[in-house]
């Protein structure tokens, strides 16, 4: 399993949280694998699009991810 969110610079985060997170945790608890560390991807604003060089990394995370299930 792989978790990732896109994520925007809030207070809210800073005292909750990210999502990718907390579901990697959710799933190890519950007896899951994750194959990758959770991932954060930057956005302007609430609804994108991505900052710049966020692209570029998420494809590095994604390789990295199919190396894992692949290899």
């Amino acid at each position: 399993m792989a978790a990732f969110d896109t994520r925007i610079t809030s207070w809210v985060a800073k005292i909750f949280g990210y999502a990718a997170t907390r579901i990697a945790n959710d799933v190890k608890r519950k007896g899951g694998t994750v194959v990758v560390p959770p991932e954060g991807f930057s956005v302007e604003g609430t609804k994108g699009p991505l900052n710049d060089g966020e692209v570029e990394r998420a494809g590095t995370w994604a390789k990295a991810l199919a190396s894992r299930m692949t290899g």
